[in-house]
């Protein structure tokens, strides 16, 4: 059960799939018990890899804007920040690793049942055949959108 992050929507641009993944990355680490990191954090973190990042342009990054076209190097510190592959980032179809995709799988499926903030930590040491069978099962089950 694939992560349906609309990477294979040819309607969206290439800016509003790397958009997409990274709001998905930052889901994972809060459901992680991780509070997502302030955009501080992550330009210090950018900045020890020598790598400037501004405030307007990490807005323009999330939201996918026409102005905020990230470079490679951008996207592989972002990638090591976020600790999953580069190609993730800098492939519309990159992959990432099952782990991740199995926690990206549950969150979506509670998100769906109306969860408005989830915490995965009592989960995230599952492997991730079972939190694929967990999210397969709550989607078996989730009455359709009133």
């Amino acid at each position: 059960m694939p992560v349906e992050s609309g990477d294979n929507d040819p309607a969206l641009t290439d800016r509003e799939v790397i958009a997409q993944k990274i709001e998905l990355l930052i889901d994972v680490m809060r459901a992680r018990g991780h509070e997502p990191a302030s955009f501080t954090e992550i330009q210090k973190e950018l900045a020890k890899r020598g790598i400037k990042l501004s405030r307007t342009k990490w807005f323009r990054i999330r939201k996918g804007s026409p102005d905020g076209r990230p470079t490679p190097d951008l996207l592989r510190a972002l990638a090591d920040y976020f600790d999953v592959d580069a190609d993730y980032l800098l492939k519309r179809d990159g992959q990432i690793s099952a782990q991740v995709e199995a926690e990206l799988n549950l969150l979506r499926a509670l998100k769906l049942m109306g969860a408005k903030d989830v915490g995965a930590r009592t989960v995230g040491d599952l492997p991730p055949e079972a939190l694929n069978e967990i999210a397969a099962a709550i989607n078996k089950f989730r009455r359709p959108p009133e």
